[in-house]
């Protein structure tokens, strides 16, 4: 180990390095921001005072009430470009915060269960949840633009890190890995042991889309899981590496990298 960095009173949930810089996410309810070149803790963002805060604040926003810890604890997700900040808690809101102010400055009911992962760029926002759903957001209007349904929990969204991107990547403890454009409202699933294409839905125009039920999902889903019951080949997380290039990585330690 080539340097340390203590603080936290609870276990790291989530972290981010960019550019000498690292924010961490912890079940203490904190997250600090780090100087990696000298190991200096810079600041220090509150969340469950936030929360409180702008829960007050924007009274039109329903509380979503998640479970005391989340999946690991408050803080699921994070993620920083600049001096944006957002962040996924165990209550299902995104909030969005002011790195050179320390300030929260909005916050998004985006579920009503723990969120898991968030990715964000100048134009969308989106998460999943354990609520079994994603949701993408337009950054600029504040409005909710999909929700998807799946048949599990989302365990990983993915995004390109800049717009225009209409792409966008889920994993949700399946078999298969998923996709959604905007451009064409077109939903599609692929094996995640082969990268087959397994289900296919276009002109899919509804803000929210149900795919929790879908029979050919499920149906593969269970035969799946009966021919790999000793290598499961479920999707934990996945990731964009650029415009031509997913990394997703599975229940069985394995990592794969896809030519989209």
């Amino acid at each position: 180990c080539e340097a340390s960095f203590l603080g936290h009173n609870g276990a790291v949930t989530c972290f981010e390095a960019v550019d000498g810089v690292l924010l961490s996410g912890s079940a203490d309810g904190l997250v600090r921001e780090w100087d990696l070149n000298t190991g200096l803790l810079r600041l220090r963002f509150d969340l469950t005072w936030s929360a409180r805060s702008l829960a007050r604040l924007d009274s039109s926003d329903s509380l979503r009430v998640g479970t005391q810890s989340g999946d690991g604890g408050f803080i699921g997700a994070l993620q920083f470009v600049g001096p944006a900040l957002a962040t996924g808690t165990a209550d299902g809101f995104i909030r969005l915060y002011d790195r050179r102010s320390s300030q929260p400055v909005r916050s998004i009911a985006s579920h009503s269960m723990p969120i898991s992962s968030l990715r964000f760029n100048d134009r969308y926002i989106v998460s999943g949840s354990l609520d079994s759903s994603a949701a993408i957001w337009d950054l600029r209007a504040l409005k909710l633009v999909q929700r998807i349904k799946f048949p599990s929990k989302v365990t990983s969204v993915s995004l390109l890190p800049s717009a225009p991107s209409n792409s966008f990547w889920f994993s949700a403890s399946s078999s298969a890995f998923f996709n959604f454009s905007l451009l064409n409202s077109e939903f599609k699933a692929f094996d995640s042991l082969t990268g087959d294409l397994k289900l296919r839905m276009q002109n899919m125009i509804y803000d929210e889309l149900d795919i929790s039920k879908n029979p050919i999902l499920l149906d593969y889903d269970h035969n799946s899981q009966k021919q790999n019951y000793f290598t499961k080949s479920h999707v934990s997380r996945l990731k964009y590496l650029d415009s031509d290039t997913l990394l997703t990585a599975s229940e069985t330690g394995s990592a794969c990298i896809w030519s989209l």
